[in-house]
């Protein structure tokens, strides 16, 4: 399967133009082909959206000619060809002009990154036969589908399928020949590695996804399923209290001077920004574009829920983002992205927990901080809005 998506680089020279790049990935491998775009604004990518849009459905249908003419089609194959079609004579431009958002793309071929995804039709090709259709492969089109509609299911697909390719060693099999041998036998598997509850977890999702597959025509056996995938545990669970800080905690954070150790200022500084911005989440503020944020008015949709949130800014927060905020970055905060290299979440959090043990040590913290913290502090001291700066 191959992966779309769009990148805007700045350029190296201050005040020169940048340029956007298309991004197509296969596996572990990423190339890239340079389009025509060039600006000094990294908000081109939403400005050019509708040529972007183009060159993404020529890209992606050029993609499924090869796969329909090969079954091994080679990233390096695909970024040649795509090339070829982007700088030619476009053979799909009539056909993208008159499909319009319509246009199709088979998922199972190639997966468009969520902020164009809305400009495609996604389809699912049915098989060609019921005896075509085989386990693992299916819960991937499942956990596919889940995680595009912005599902939270998908990881218990995903998770699902992984124990089950452990369970198989690493082999598919058809979805029909699954049967209550083999049910019962993955139980017993999963007894000797893990606790009857995740066990349970597993069937569960196993079970719903036969289910699925029953609707769709693919699988008509049934099963008798263990009579103990239903349990859970009786024990009552208790919600462990927030860790916060308090008001003297908060100010001698704020106020530490940090002359000399740049990374630890920086994540100072956005621990701050959490609590000034109504407790933002390191995920939802790792991912603030300069599009966020209008004067004092700053406006993101949770990764995690979707939900639309809006946060009048102080002048602390401003000021932090004024001081940290690099001219030609799309990003509000360089955490992502910096200079001109990209960094994993993985390693922003790695990165920003390995600053606050330097904090903690510096203000004498009997506890080592964490960034939860800083959202914790300001659900436990406030309800209304824009009054965080006021409080330390």
């Amino acid at each position: 399967m191959f992966s779309l998506s769009v990148r805007f680089r700045p350029s190296r020279t201050p005040s020169g133009e940048g340029r956007v790049w298309y991004v197509i990935r296969q596996g572990e491998k990423t190339r890239t082909i340079a389009s025509e775009i060039r600006s000094a604004d990294p908000r081109i990518i939403h400005i050019a959206k509708d040529r972007l849009v183009f060159d993404l459905k020529s890209i992606s249908r050029t993609i499924e000619d090869m796969c329909d003419v090969s079954k091994d089609v080679s990233l390096d194959d695909v970024i040649d060809k795509c090339s070829a079609t982007l700088r030619g004579e476009n053979p799909y431009a009539e056909l993208i002009e008159r499909l319009g958002s319509h246009f199709p793309v088979r998922n199972d071929i190639t997966r468009i990154s969520k902020e164009y995804a809305d400009c495609f039709e996604i389809v699912r090709p049915a098989p060609v036969t019921d005896s075509s259709v085989m386990l693992l492969e299916y819960i991937d089109r499942l956990a596919f589908d889940y995680r595009k509609d912005g599902k939270s299911s998908s990881g218990s697909y995903r998770s699902t399928r992984h124990s089950l390719s452990r369970f198989l060693d690493g082999k598919d099999i058809a979805i029909d020949s699954v049967n209550t041998t083999l049910i019962n036998d993955y139980r017993q598997y999963l007894s000797t590695i893990v606790s009857p509850e995740t066990a349970s977890f597993y069937i569960r999702v196993l079970r719903s996804t036969l289910n699925h597959a029953r609707r769709e025509g693919f699988f008509n056996k049934q099963i008798n399923w263990p009579s103990t995938i239903n349990s859970h545990s009786k024990t009552q669970k208790t919600t462990p209290p927030l860790r916060t800080l308090d008001r003297d905690t908060m100010r001698r954070i704020a106020d530490l001077d940090l002359t000399g150790l740049p990374d630890a200022m920086l994540v100072r500084d956005i621990f701050m920004f959490s609590f000034y911005a109504q407790g933002i989440e390191l995920v939802d503020l790792a991912n603030l574009r300069i599009t966020s944020l209008t004067g004092n008015h700053l406006s993101y949709r949770r990764r995690i829920k979707g939900r639309l949130v809006s946060v009048h800014l102080g002048e602390n927060a401003l000021a932090i983002i004024k001081r940290h905020h690099e001219p030609q970055s799309q990003f509000l905060f360089p955490l992502l992205h910096q200079g001109s290299k990209d960094y994993s979440f993985s390693w922003v959090k790695t990165r920003i927990r390995t600053a606050l043990q330097t904090i903690s040590k510096l203000i004498d913290a009997d506890i080592t901080l964490s960034f939860g913290m800083s959202r914790n502090t300001w659900l436990q001291l406030s309800n209304t809005i824009n009054q965080s700066e006021s409080m330390i």
